[in-house]
């Protein structure tokens, strides 16, 4: 049976991606160097944590709120450890470098969140 819900997840994180691209492209006057990586990295470990995360029972409520703070502590570590590789592979265009990887962070991390609680409110 095909969970829905992943389909549609999916589907608006690979739509969120591609805007993000977009607009990394158009708006900056010289793009990110590290836009590919940066993108593919913060939507694979979304997408992970989505899938580790709506797999958790109704039941257990405490070990959810364990797990999304775990998943928010190693998600933090991975992209501090990124933008570091990042400053120091690329100093030139650091900059804009960090502000897509903010801005990605912050808008899938957010996407994240309302995808879960929207998941979680199906299911009760």
């Amino acid at each position: 049976m095909i969970d829905r819900a992943l389909v549609f997840f999916v589907f608006a994180l690979v739509s969120i991606t591609c805007l993000l691209a977009l607009g990394a492209f158009q708006l900056a006057a010289a793009p990110p160097s590290f836009t590919k990586p940066i993108l593919v990295g913060l939507s694979f470990m979304t997408l992970v944590i989505f899938i580790l995360l709506k797999n958790v029972k109704k039941d257990q409520h405490q070990n959810f709120v364990l797990y999304y703070l775990l998943s928010i502590f190693g998600k933090f570590v991975i992209a501090s450890i990124a933008v570091f590789v990042i400053l120091q592979q690329d100093a030139s265009s650091s900059n804009t470098n960090v502000v897509l990887f903010m801005i990605s962070y912050v808008t899938f991390t957010i996407f994240e969140v309302i995808a879960l609680l929207l998941v979680k409110r199906a299911k009760s």
